[in-house]
């Protein structure tokens, strides 16, 4: 049994390699090598790895790892343009909250994505699928938000309603 450090590092081997589209055949790629994995692990270990569902033309979704620095040795987590492809909407309530509307399985990466920021307008995130809750901060508005999230979000400005 692999640890998580290990058990990681084949994960974003496997992605890098493969055509992943599922967490059911992620799963069992994981196990053909040794590392078996719960579902809600093998969900914790994609969250924490940053990784991202994109949709493929014409041939449905795959998973992706998002861009490496440092010759590959933390996974970078400040990828605007990739973080913004995956946003479709944000709405503001006026009551301290806002919803990010996603394409399905870009909610919880982006999520930690924002999360892991720490923007000080932002208090947290509560991710779905395809949907994030934020809880702003006292004082906080889309006036104060949308910015920060910009700068890690390419084009979230573009997609308020």
């Amino acid at each position: 049994m692999l640890n998580k450090v290990g058990r990681h590092e084949l994960i974003r081997q496997i992605i890098s390699v493969n055509r992943v589209r599922s967490h059911e055949e992620l799963q069992t790629l994981l196990n053909e090598r040794g590392a078996v994995v719960t579902q809600a692990t093998l969900s914790r270990d994609l969250n924490e790895l940053g990784v991202l569902k994109v949709k493929e033309n014409g041939t449905g979704y795959s998973y992706r790892l998002p861009a490496s620095r440092d010759g590959g040795h933390e996974q970078e987590v400040k990828t605007s343009s990739y973080a913004g492809r995956g946003v479709v909407s944000i709405e503001f309530n006026g009551s301290g909250m806002a919803v990010i509307k996603t394409l399905p399985g870009f909610a919880g990466a982006l999520a930690a994505i924002i999360d892991s920021n720490d923007t000080p307008h932002i208090m947290g995130t509560l991710a779905g699928d395809d949907t994030i809750l934020l809880i702003l901060r006292d004082g906080s508005n889309s006036v104060s938000v949308l910015p920060e999230l910009s700068k890690f979000i390419g084009g979230i400005e573009e997609k308020r309603i």
